[in-house]
């Protein structure tokens, strides 16, 4: 579990939480492949799902203080 307070939408490929082992890297990324969404991230995306269209556009707002 993690908490976030986003200041700022236009942030591109922050990590709220990374675990790495060795090169290999699993997170909770914002905005890495579309602009203000949250992803599952990997490298290079080998664990994470590229397409992001069928996830809302917005699942927070600047501002508030959220829990993932």
């Amino acid at each position: 579990m993690s908490w976030v307070h986003l200041e700022d939408e236009s942030v591109r490929a922050g990590s709220i939480l990374t675990l790495q082992n060795g090169s290999e890297f699993d997170g909770i990324v914002f905005g890495e492949l579309m602009a203000g969404k949250w992803m599952a991230g990997s490298d290079n995306w080998k664990r994470s799902e590229k397409n992001q269209e069928k996830y809302p556009d917005k699942d927070a707002e600047a501002g508030p203080l959220i829990q993932m």
